[in-house]
């Protein structure tokens, strides 16, 4: 049949078939003539291929009078990719830094679970507390990281960046036979020890997966 109205265009004949539930994509394709030749489908395997077929020719037949022969319907079923897996990550739930003590107390988000580690600096010591808050948190993942895995706070810093200061936290990730670093980065606020625990988790997080894991990745 001849779509002589522009009304119909390819186009919109390929968004009136979109609509049917279960299509994921959609070509139609003309003659010279402005008459459809095909229409080729493709579907999602939840809903039977004839079913989805009547649609296509029901939907084309009310919203724009077209009679379609079924046989010019070619429809492939294909499932859908499955969702990506939300890696998981550590976040800071709370961080109580007792002065008097010299103490930092850190409680971290590991998905559902909840971790909780502390750092107290030697009374003679003198000790900033940012790098209790790192060793704190060190001290909280040791519960839940491998024992072939280890990490150590190497270093932090903190430093002006153009307009903002930055916080930089040095981690060791180290194994029986090797030791690879680990960087990472965040804003300084108002609070510095809450930048400097966030650095430490930027890094954390960038290999959570191989800390977590059974197998050694050295």
């Amino acid at each position: 049949m001849s779509i002589g109205s522009p009304t119909f265009t390819t186009t919109i004949l390929e968004e009136l078939i979109a609509q049917v539930r279960g299509v994921i994509g959609v070509r139609v394709v003309q003659n010279d003539h402005d008459q459809i030749e095909e229409i080729h489908i493709i579907g999602s395997p939840e809903r039977s291929a004839k079913q989805m077929v009547r649609d296509v020719e029901s939907i084309l037949y009310v919203r724009s009078g077209l009679r379609i022969d079924h046989r010019k319907i070619s429809l492939v079923q294909i499932a859908r990719a499955p969702s990506a897996v939300a890696l998981p990550q550590v976040r800071l739930l709370d961080l109580v830094h007792l002065a008097q003590e010299a103490a930092v107390t850190v409680t971290l988000a590991v998905g559902e679970r909840q971790l909780q580690g502390s750092s107290r600096a030697n009374p003679t010591a003198d000790v900033r507390p940012e790098y209790l808050a790192g060793t704190a948190i060190m001290h909280a993942l040791d519960q839940v990281i491998e024992p072939h895995n280890r990490l150590r706070l190497e270093n932090m810093q903190r430093y002006k960046f153009g307009q903002i200061e930055i916080c930089l936290a040095h981690l060791a990730r180290t194994s029986a036979a090797e030791s690879a670093p680990l960087l990472g980065i965040s804003v300084v606020y108002d609070d510095g020890m809450a930048a400097a625990a966030q650095a430490v988790l930027n890094a954390v997080n960038q290999c959570l997966q191989c800390l977590l894991s059974k197998v050694p990745a050295f």
